[in-house]
């Protein structure tokens, strides 16, 4: 009993307030490196005042231009394309309007040239998009397919939605799409980190290849490790030790996305763990705890090599710290029995 009334009154020295918390986990072995790098994002980026818009927000003229019909393009983690947004008054238009986005969404190709054209910001021609995405048909089939994709596109965004001067090829600045690549790069040049980071679902086009298309292929991989920086750049700015502005949550949240893009950053789970434990309170220590141990379990799977020492040293102060407040809590509970 009183090796228990010993520990209850070290717990109690560490953990008067968030403040003296944070330096349990905080010592130089225990805490974020404070990588030169991230300094300066601290200050780029800026907690969201407000939260992310709705994918189906759109400006009223760009609704009111197409009857308000306007297309939803996912590509965070997957590929989809769906209505957002279709109160036309006219029943028989609003129904041959998602029979064409039905269609679209099941012709692969075309979906991955809209992709492709609404993340350029230039004109593109019309041959560098047979390349894309045509390379092994004759050119005059090619022609023809890349052809009937754009009208397809015309007939879901709208005949003025496409743009085409000469053999080049541009969507038009207000066409009718809401896209999560688009918003999260506005997020991005926003500062708003916290949106930027809930609106990545995943990597860019995962899990998604078009056959007989090797320099589509090379653009998708360069544009997702774009935006797979863009997101650790943001995480990393929310979980740095010297901002401030962010709760523990979402740096939580921050951290454990910057570990799915980053596997084996020792920051990334070093992040997450102290976001989770800041608190100090038993269920915040067994919820690190948990993460510590998720983290060995993943670093077995995929690399079948021992965790980082000084992760394991927090991994043993984490296990030490759950059984101290675990018994703490079990002598409390006998005091106040035997008080009763």
């Amino acid at each position: 009993r009183a090796a228990l009334r010993r520990a209850r009154a070290r717990l109690g020295a560490r953990g008067r307030g968030a403040s003296s918390e944070r330096k349990v986990l905080n010592t130089p072995s225990d805490t974020l490196h404070s990588l030169p790098q991230h300094t300066p994002l601290a200050h780029l980026w800026r907690v969201s005042e407000t939260p992310p818009p709705d994918s189906t927000t759109q400006d009223s003229s760009t609704r009111d231009s197409i009857g308000a019909q306007v297309l939803s393009l996912r590509a965070f983690g997957t590929l989809l394309v769906e209505p957002a947004e279709a109160v036309s008054p006219d029943e028989a238009a609003r129904s041959r309007w998602h029979a064409e986005v039905l269609e679209l969404s099941r012709r692969r190709r075309k979906v991955a040239l809209l992709v492709y054209l609404h993340g350029s910001t230039r004109p593109v021609s019309r041959d560098l998009l047979m390349e894309l995405l045509w390379p092994d048909d004759e050119p005059e089939r090619a022609r023809h397919s890349l052809n009937e994709a754009l009208s397809h596109l015309r007939r879901v965004l709208g005949r003025d939605a496409l743009g085409a001067r000469g053999g080049d090829v541009k969507l038009a600045t207000d066409v009718p799409l809401v896209s999560d690549v688009h918003r999260f790069d506005d997020a991005v040049r926003r500062g708003r980190a916290v949106d930027a980071i809930g609106l990545y679902a995943g990597p860019f086009l995962d899990g998604v290849f078009i056959d007989r298309a090797p320099r589509f292929e090379l653009w998708v991989a360069n544009e997702r490790e774009r935006l797979r920086q863009a997101l650790v750049s943001a995480c990393q700015a929310v979980c740095a030790t010297e901002c401030t502005v962010y709760t523990a949550p979402q740096q939580a949240v921050a951290a454990r996305k910057w570990l799915e893009a980053s596997p084996g950053s020792e920051d990334a789970a070093r992040a997450w763990i102290t976001a989770l434990t800041v608190a100090g309170t038993p269920d915040a220590l067994r919820a690190g705890l948990a993460a510590y141990e998720q983290i060995v379990r993943e670093v077995r799977v995929e690399d079948d090599e021992p965790l980082a020492p000084s992760l394991q040293q927090l991994g043993a102060r984490l296990r030490e710290r759950v059984v101290e407040t675990e018994a703490v809590a079990r002598e409390t509970l006998v005091e106040t029995a035997l008080a009763g």
